[in-house]
């Protein structure tokens, strides 16, 4: 935890001001399960439609993306990241068929359903656990 306390102006459950977004890993390895109840937290996300737009594309260390997904990131990035145990990237579908259409159109709202997922696995990381730390960097 951070030695910067944090105070909410409100009340709120403590996860939201116990969870934070560190820049320095330690290196441990996560076990597949629990990266997949990461997922699976993500999966109960609202969305629009139930569309669920997001998408996970992840690398546990020692396993055959990580290289390649490390080296996608900025330099800034890469050299904080590199003691991370997973790397995951988040990406989003940008089209939808409407319930009763029979052609795809834009997904307006992709971006705002997927971020809603995110949060869902960041604070399931946290809750067990794990800090998680988003990034725009590659």
């Amino acid at each position: 935890m951070s030695s910067n306390p944090r105070i909410a102006d409100h009340p709120i459950d403590p996860q939201f001001t116990e969870r934070w977004s560190p820049r320095a890993f330690s290196g441990e390895s996560i076990e597949q399960e629990t990266l997949l109840s990461f997922f699976e937290a993500a999966r109960w996300a609202p969305s629009a439609y139930n569309s669920q737009p997001w998408r996970f594309l992840y690398a546990r260390r020692d396993t055959p993306n990580w290289e390649r997904y490390l080296g996608l990131l900025n330099e800034f990035n890469r050299n904080w990241a590199q003691h991370a145990a997973a790397l995951v990237i988040v990406i989003s579908k940008t089209t939808f068929t409407a319930p009763g259409a029979t052609e795809e159109g834009p997904a307006l709202w992709h971006t705002f359903d997927t971020g809603s997922a995110w949060g869902y696995l960041a604070l399931q990381a946290s809750l067990s656990g794990w800090h998680t730390h988003g990034m725009a960097g590659f």
